[in-house]
């Protein structure tokens, strides 16, 4: 059985059930769940794997949501989180700038104008790959990076019609070839796949 989690009633209610049959998905070895990732209502050491996919660095306390990753992660289970980050020669005030940089919008006239949003009001924290990799060690993962790309997520959509790539063990084998595997140096910000086995 898989648990799907989000916090959205709408997203759990409605988004998922379209998400699952565009994928093919078998719907009844999936148990959709409102639910927090800092609060999961799971016993411990009761997961073989977990995925996440551009979540965590919504959380409020990062800290408390890898820490109740790995307490629901057997021993030796294996999260695999697919987060962007950014290159480690950015400082912090390099990360502060981009927080408060204000989106782009569209008045009532249709001229483009800043809005007052900013990653921040949304809820949203930069880190570093190294601060990705420096936070699972803490919190009692080995972590092995073997796919860092920069493409846009309706590239990665269209990988899951393919029947081989829809299981998520087959998943995580294509990730452990490095298929997605496009790291050049310098890049500003890339998506990359870290794979954390609770220790």
């Amino acid at each position: 059985l898989i648990s799907a989690i989000d916090y959205s009633d709408d997203f759990v209610e409605f988004t998922m059930p379209k998400v699952f049959e565009a994928l093919g998905a078998d719907q009844d070895k999936i148990e959709r769940v409102r639910g927090d990732f800092n609060n999961l209502e799971m016993p411990d050491d009761s997961l073989d794997f977990v995925v996440e996919l551009g979540g965590f660095h919504h959380s409020e306390d990062i800290d408390r949501t890898l820490t109740e990753m790995h307490r629901v992660l057997k021993p030796g289970g294996t999260a695999v989180l697919i987060e962007h980050s950014n290159a480690d020669y950015k400082s912090e005030a390099d990360l502060e700038r981009m927080l408060d940089r204000r989106k782009p919008g569209v008045d009532e006239n249709g001229n483009q104008v800043l809005t007052d949003i900013t990653r921040r009001s949304l809820g949203i924290h930069e880190y570093r790959f190294s601060d990705w990799v420096s936070m699972l060690e803490r919190h009692g993962f080995k972590v092995e990076v073997p796919g860092i790309w920069n493409f846009h997520y309706r590239t990665s959509a269209k990988l899951w019609k393919v029947p081989k790539v829809r299981g998520i063990a087959t998943l995580i084998y294509y990730i452990r070839l490095g298929l997605f595997s496009t790291w050049k140096s310098g890049l500003r910000k890339t998506n990359c796949v870290f794979l954390a086995t609770k220790i």
